[in-house]
């Protein structure tokens, strides 16, 4: 049944009525982070009971960064490198038989790093130094948290004899993967952009070398 509005109603005293409203009036506004509810206070004559929904903001959990991160990792390109990346370490597994290296962390670490490390060298690249601790953390799971996870329960003696030789390889890796995916955008326009960087660094060289030519000559 629709509510029907009151105030102040039976089961809320004054006291907590001007609390509830010197919180909606006090909440910060920020468009694009925040959306607002509909305020509506009242009972139900079935049940008895008090509904009422806050008009007010409310966090935004799929923020716009999030946003950006989800739509890059969608993109064509990026996940067909990503599948043959997974190939490659799959295929490893078996070819190289370590004994810290099987198909399910292969998947585990892949992943983790396709979906973290172009958005951590995008902060470091960036100077966002208020993401730093997040990405530090993110950069620790994904390199070694979810690996001695992994191992931890399946089999321990692999981690304590492979846990140190993993760490900087896997670092590397991340590093790597950063790198490779860190372009936002189409794989046409990265190739348009590659392009045009390669020409105007040639022409930069042709100049340079062109200006201490003439230089020589006088």
């Amino acid at each position: 049944m629709r509510p029907t509005p009151i105030s102040p109603m039976r089961g809320f005293g004054s006291r907590t009525m001007k609390s509830l409203h010197k919180l909606r009036g006090s909440a910060p506004s920020c468009p694009g982070t925040y959306r607002r509810m509909p305020l509506c206070i009242g009972s139900s004559s079935m049940s008895g009971t008090a509904l009422f929904t806050w008009r007010g903001p409310m966090p935004n959990l799929l923020g716009s960064e999030f946003k950006e991160v989800l739509a890059e990792c969608l993109r064509p390109w990026k996940l067909l490198l990503l599948a043959i990346g997974v190939g490659l370490l799959v295929a490893g597994s078996f070819y190289l038989n370590a004994p810290d290296w099987d198909v399910p962390i292969s998947f585990i670490m892949a992943i983790l790093a396709y979906l973290t490390a172009p958005w951590s060298l995008r902060v470091i690249l960036e100077h966002r130094w208020r993401r730093w601790p997040l990405m530090m953390l993110l950069t620790w799971f994904t390199v070694d948290g979810c690996y001695w996870l992994y191992w931890h329960f399946k089999d321990p003696a692999a981690l304590r004899l492979m846990r140190e030789a993993n760490a900087p390889a896997s670092l590397a890796l991340y590093g790597l993967c950063g790198l490779v995916w860190l372009y936002r955008g189409t794989a046409r326009g990265l190739v348009l952009e590659a392009r045009q960087g390669v020409a105007e660094g040639v022409a930069r060289i042709k100049r340079r070398s062109g200006g201490e030519q003439s230089n020589g000559d006088s």
